[in-house]
């Protein structure tokens, strides 16, 4: 009785870029939203996986994070932004364009977000929590996501060089054990799939590191 019901995990960024996350009201406001976060969880865990057969697919995918195509059911996890974070402030996402500012969470911003479930979901959740720390070693949010927007920084994550980023992707492919579908490096291409795979959906294929600059903005 005195042990707690819930399993928790709890991830605490730092927003690097600024993140043009749609709200309720998004011309005027710009919000983070766990709808959003758990979107972009679903879209990063798609990435490893080598279903050919969509029904496979379907089913693995809302055992994890619920659904109703296969059958009607709630995920056993849930996140929970510890406290509101919304902006107003103006950000052009399109530098080479004039009057493209839109509403943006600043460069500097914390984030809080808690994962949850029953303890007997536990399982679930170090399932979960493997798959947040691979979405944020890849990933961004928001609008323009894949142009550097919205990237965010896990305060558990404090690489100091690309090798210290290539081996931690690795560490976390190989607790996911999906690590033998690629090849490694610390410098240029650090992550290449072995193989072509064949789906229906993106999968995960190469990483690339470039060449360090001083701010975003200098990108």
């Amino acid at each position: 009785m005195n042990h707690s019901a819930i399993c928790k995990r709890s991830y605490v960024m730092e927003v690097i870029t600024p993140l043009a996350m749609h709200g309720a009201n998004p011309k005027q406001q710009a919000e983070f939203r766990i709808a959003s976060w758990r979107g972009v969880l679903r879209y990063w865990w798609r990435t490893l996986q080598e279903e050919y057969g969509n029904e496979t697919l379907l089913e693995n995918e809302e055992a994890l994070f619920g659904g109703t195509m296969i059958k009607k059911q709630k995920s056993p996890i849930s996140f929970v932004l510890e406290k509101e974070i919304v902006s107003s402030k103006k950000e052009n996402v399109l530098p080479h364009k004039q009057g493209t500012n839109v509403p943006a969470i600043p460069s500097g911003c914390s984030v809080a977000v808690t994962m949850q479930a029953r303890n007997r979901y536990e399982q679930y959740v170090q399932t979960h929590d493997l798959y947040v720390q691979y979405m944020l070693h890849l990933a961004g949010m928001g609008q323009r996501a894949r142009r550097g927007f919205g990237a965010m920084q896990w305060e558990n994550h404090k690489w100091e060089s690309v090798a210290d980023f290539s081996h931690s992707l690795q560490d976390i492919l190989r607790q996911l054990r999906v690590s033998e579908s690629f090849t490694f490096s610390t410098e240029g291409c650090v992550l290449k799939r072995k193989r072509n795979v064949k789906t229906r959906y993106p999968v995960l294929s190469a990483v690339w590191v470039g060449k360090g600059e001083r701010s975003p903005q200098s990108y």
